[in-house]
């Protein structure tokens, strides 16, 4: 499901050009204005755009977008015989999990597993095993 579009968070074209919005609030049809880089030099273009991001009634590669919001968690993996299980806290780094760990549960645990969100949906996992 797609999110809504916020002028109000970070954004770029749909087909990935950084853009900046000036305002919101330009009267007519059209109420945000936008710099978009542009595609041939290093000069940025002024766009204008309808509430939802659009430049036209029809989808268009200059249409703004929301750039996902990405985020990292860590998590410890632990050995459950047939059924491994995820430990309930986060960490924002393998080495803090790690150090979390007491001695018992230290020689224990499998791996730290690397969660990558964007908009909270997990995209990329990544497994760190246990150091041997």
């Amino acid at each position: 499901m797609t999110k809504p579009f916020d002028p109000s968070k970070p954004v770029q074209t749909r087909d990935g050009r950084k853009a900046r919005i000036l305002c919101t609030d330009k009267v007519g049809h059209h109420p945000i204005v936008a710099l978009v880089m542009s595609s041939y030099s290093s000069e940025e273009n002024t766009f204008y755009y309808d509430e939802e991001g659009c430049i036209s009634e029809v989808p268009n590669p200059l249409d703004l977008v929301n750039i996902p919001e990405r985020r990292v968690e860590f998590r410890v993996l632990y050995p459950g015989g047939r059924n491994p299980y995820l430990g309930q806290l986060k960490f924002l780094s393998v080495q803090a999990a790690v150090n979390s760990l007491g001695r018992r549960a230290l020689e224990r645990y499998v791996a730290v597993l690397e969660f990558l969100y964007e908009d909270d949906e997990i995209v990329d996992v990544k497994l760190h095993p246990r150091e041997k």
